[in-house]
């Protein structure tokens, strides 16, 4: 399986070797296409839940991932590794698992995976218009919550560049409440409600998980 990075025109594939178990999926009498199904379609899941045999480094150097992670000096790979849980999709027939820059998701549409840019800003307007709780964009920047406050139009989030700027700061801003625990920052990143602190810290161990994985860690 392979992870993919883009940076505009610049195109780089990471190769991931996964040590298969049985026991990540219930029901062990699954026939092998909806196994193959399941594992290439529920990547991020394997990663949290199965042995992770080998990670190869994602070469993120003069990407965006890398320029923005300075604004507070974060790992470039923690934000591809946000990237990862929030909007990776399988590209080139199943092959290829990344983070797509024109993902759109909200509480009333569901998830849509626009295939251009044209498409994708249609959509973005569409979706915003049904309900302004849209998921925008490579790292799936929420426009009530975050994506208003730096940018003007919605669609604007679908540039590559835009998205993980706006996302490096939504981080950083993160960070700073709670310097002492990254996880929860990776949480409230996500989400911010303090009512809802337990799930923002769940949700950032997972992210710190995907990371860890990323830098080949055990």
């Amino acid at each position: 399986m392979y992870t993919y990075v883009e940076n505009f025109s610049d195109k780089r594939y990471v190769k991931f070797s996964f040590l298969y178990c049985l026991g990540c999926f219930s029901g062990g009498g699954a026939d092998k296409k909806m196994i193959t199904r399941i594992i290439i379609i529920s990547i991020i899941s394997v990663l949290m839940t199965c042995s992770l045999s080998y990670a190869a480094m994602v070469d993120l150097k003069n990407t965006s991932w890398e320029k923005h992670a300075k604004l507070c000096d974060i790992d470039p790979l923690l934000l591809y590794a946000i990237a990862l849980k929030e909007s990776s999709h399988q590209i080139e027939s199943g092959s290829f698992v990344a983070p797509n820059k024109y993902a759109l998701n909200n509480p009333v549409l569901g998830s849509y995976y626009p295939k251009n840019k044209e498409e994708a800003v249609r959509k973005v307007n569409e979706f915003v218009r049904v309900s302004d709780l849209t998921d925008i964009g490579i790292t799936q920047i929420n426009w009530k919550w975050n994506g208003s406050r730096y940018v003007s139009n919605p669609y604007e989030l679908l540039d590559v560049d835009k998205n993980i700027e706006v996302s490096a700061k939504v981080l950083c801003s993160a960070i700073k409440l709670s310097p002492n625990d990254i996880a929860q920052a990776i949480g409230n990143y996500h989400t911010p409600n303090p009512e809802l602190q337990y799930k923002a810290k769940a949700y950032g161990e997972s992210v710190l998980l995907i990371w860890k994985r990323l830098n080949n860690y055990e």
